[in-house]
């Protein structure tokens, strides 16, 4: 379970909660988060600690996220390369630290 809050460019806040099956299956995202609706996510897992998630809108990809859990637990790199909803391509890297 990864529960994260960001802050955005234009300064704006956001949270919320996405889990996934440590073995690999069908995710789930927090569901009143509107940005979510009509979208699946599918984790493959690759070896402990990594997981490839890929991420359809109403039954087309649009992202596909690297995650990769440090052997200790305390940090998590997601790596993400997708298109927006304009067809913009773009790439991201993410770090967390456990609380």
């Amino acid at each position: 379970m990864l529960t994260a809050t960001a802050i955005m460019a234009d300064g704006k806040s956001i949270s919320g909660k996405y889990a996934w099956p440590a073995q690999g299956g069908i995710a789930r995202a927090q569901e009143d988060v509107p940005s979510f609706a009509g979208i699946t996510i599918n984790e493959t897992r690759i070896a402990p600690g990594e997981w490839y998630a890929t991420f359809l809108k109403d039954g087309k990809q649009f992202m596909v996220i690297h995650k990769l859990v440090s052997k200790d637990g305390k940090t998590m790199n997601l790596t993400y390369i997708g298109a927006d909803a304009q067809g913009n391509c773009f790439d991201q890297i993410d770090v967390y630290d456990r609380q």
